[in-house]
């Protein structure tokens, strides 16, 4: 787990061992609602993994132990998927949660004042040509065709961006163009306008990479990401 005053990131990369107990006992019934949207039942195990590494990460933020204490909803009143919101007995909370999952795998970023973070698990993700034309920009199609294995973490940063800053707006990988990346920072665009540098987190695996984005603060001291390329973006 990697922590600051301000935000934490939660990469686990086999949830299968985790210590969690029947829902009943840390859901409540919204969340047991919303656990029903899911038929399939391995989307259910990688719905309710996130949802407990969230809640156990926000519980202790707060000093606490009961996972009761904690909800998180992500659907709107009318059953459509919205980003997570929080609330702390039964209070809205200041707490951005963003989550994904792959396989076994679940990522969770948390930050405790209110900024925006987005997190995303980007396996598998196609290296061909037809894809990379259909959903990349020409700045990015030139770099990826010198560096194919780029892919994952081109696709991971998009979409950690949109979920950071997008607004509940509908996702469009196009919608997110990245300008240049290096180190510990994102520059990038998102429907046309250029955001403000974002800082990131960025964990390499055989599968894909694992990645975070939340808007630079200045206090903050951000774990040195891993760069994979013999240059920066």
């Amino acid at each position: 787990m990697i922590f600051s005053p301000t935000w934490i990131v939660r990469y686990v990369a086999d949830t299968r061992r985790l210590p969690i107990d029947h829902q009943d006992a840390w859901l409540s019934a919204a969340e047991e609602a919303e656990l029903a949207f899911f038929a399939h039942e391995n989307r259910r195990r990688q719905w309710l993994r996130a949802r407990w590494i969230a809640k156990r990460l926000i519980a202790l933020s707060n000093e606490s132990a009961d996972l009761r204490r904690v909800e998180i909803l992500s659907r709107s009143p009318v059953g459509l998927g919205a980003a997570p919101q929080v609330f702390v007995d039964g209070q809205p909370s200041q707490h951005r949660i963003s989550l994904s999952h792959a396989g076994d795998a679940v990522l969770v970023g948390m930050t405790t004042d209110a900024t925006s973070i987005g997190v995303d698990l980007a396996w598998d993700v196609p290296q061909d040509k037809q894809f990379s034309r259909a959903w990349f920009s020409e700045r990015e199609q030139a770099w990826l065709a010198e560096r194919p294995e780029s892919a994952s973490l081109l696709w991971g940063l998009k979409e950690a961006i949109f979920k950071s800053q997008g607004d509940s707006q509908a996702w469009n990988p196009r919608s997110v163009e990245i300008e240049s990346y290096c180190d510990r920072e994102v520059r990038c665009s998102l429907f046309g306008r250029r955001l403000a540098p974002l800082s990131t987190w960025i964990r390499t695996s055989p599968r894909g990479t694992a990645t975070a984005v939340w808007q630079a603060i200045t206090h903050d001291s951000p774990v040195a990401a891993r760069q994979e390329f013999t240059s920066c973006l």
